[in-house]
C-alpha cells in the first residue's frame, strides 16, 4: 500500500473555483534521490502536489527497503516500472530530468527561450553524468576499496567541474546563474546533485568544491532562496 507522507500546500487564489488547476502526485522512495529537483520546483513555485514516500517505515536504501521494492512495484502500473512517477491529472511520466524539465516549463524555471531552455538541459544532463560516478564509492563497502574509489572519483570529476565553472562564468562572471538571470531548473539539479554527492563521500565534502568556489557559492545560493530553505528545513529527514 503506498504511503501518503508529506504535501505541499500553497494559498488558493479567489479565482480557483474558475480555473480547473492540475492535480499533481509525485511517487518515490521515501529519499530525496531522483526526486528532490521535482520537489523543489514544486516548493519554488509554490504548487501543490501529493508527495506519496514508498515505503515510509523502511530506511532506503536498505535490503529490507530493497526486497519490498521488487515484490510491490509490479502492482503499481509504473510505466517502465521505475520511480520517480509524476502523476498529471491520472497521466503519467517517469525519468527525472524529464519530469524537472517538465515541471520547470510549467513553473517558469526552464529558461527563456529556445536556446536558453536547451542550455539548461544540456547542464542537468551533465549533472546526472557527474552524479553516476560517484555511485560506485557510495555503494562499495569494504573501506579500502571504498578510499580508492573515492580517490577516482575526485579526481575524475576535476575536468566536469571545470566546465561546470566555465558555463557558470560564461553567464555573466559567475555570480549569477548558469542560464539567463534567473534560477532554472538546471541551477537546482546541480545543487540537489551536489547536496547528494557530499552525503556519498561524507567527511570529504569540504574538499570537493574546494577548488571551485564559484560553484559552491552557486549552491549555496539557490538553497537560500526563501522556499527552497523553507522546504529544506521542513522536509523529511533521509539519508539520501
Amino acid at each position: 500500500m503506498i504511503n501518503n507522507v508529506y504535501y505541499i500546500l500553497k494559498e488558493k487564489p479567489l479565482c480557483s473555483t474558475l480555473i480547473k488547476m492540475p492535480k499533481y502526485r509525485l511517487v518515490y522512495f521515501n529519499a530525496r534521490g531522483k526526486a528532490e529537483t521535482a520537489r523543489i520546483l514544486f516548493a519554488l513555485a509554490g504548487e501543490e502536489y501529493e508527495d506519496v514516500r514508498l515505503f515510509p517505515d523502511l530506511p532506503w536504501p536498505s535490503q529490507e527497503g530493497k526486497d519490498k521494492w521488487i515484490e510491490t512495484k509490479s502492482e503499481l502500473g509504473l510505466p517502465f516500472g521505475q520511480v520517480p512517477v509524476l502523476d498529471v491529472d491520472g497521466k503519467r511520466l517517469c525519468q527525472s530530468n524529464v519530469i524537472a524539465k517538465y515541471l520547470a516549463k510549467q513553473f517558469g524555471f526552464a529558461g527563456k527561450g529556445v536556446w536558453e531552455e536547451a542550455r539548461a538541459e544540456m547542464i542537468s544532463a551533465c549533472v546526472y553524468d557527474a552524479f553516476q560516478k560517484g555511485r560506485p564509492c557510495s555503494l562499495e563497502q569494504d573501506p579500502i576499496k571504498k578510499a580508492e574509489l573515492l580517490e577516482k572519483f575526485l579526481k575524475d570529476s576535476k575536468e566536469i567541474m571545470d566546465n561546470f565553472r566555465q558555463i557558470l562564468e560564461e553567464n555573466g562572471g559567475g555570480s549569477g546563474f548558469f542560464v539567463g538571470d534567473g534560477i532554472t531548473w538546471a541551477d537546482i539539479n546541480f545543487a540537489v546533485r551536489i547536496d547528494q554527492i557530499f552525503d556519498r563521500i561524507g567527511e570529504n565534502a569540504d574538499k570537493f568544491l574546494k577548488d571551485w568556489p564559484k560553484l559552491l557559492a552557486l549552491k549555496q545560493r539557490v538553497e537560500k532562496y526563501p522556499k527552497i530553505a523553507e522546504w529544506i528545513e521542513k522536509r523529511p529527514k533521509t539519508t539520501r
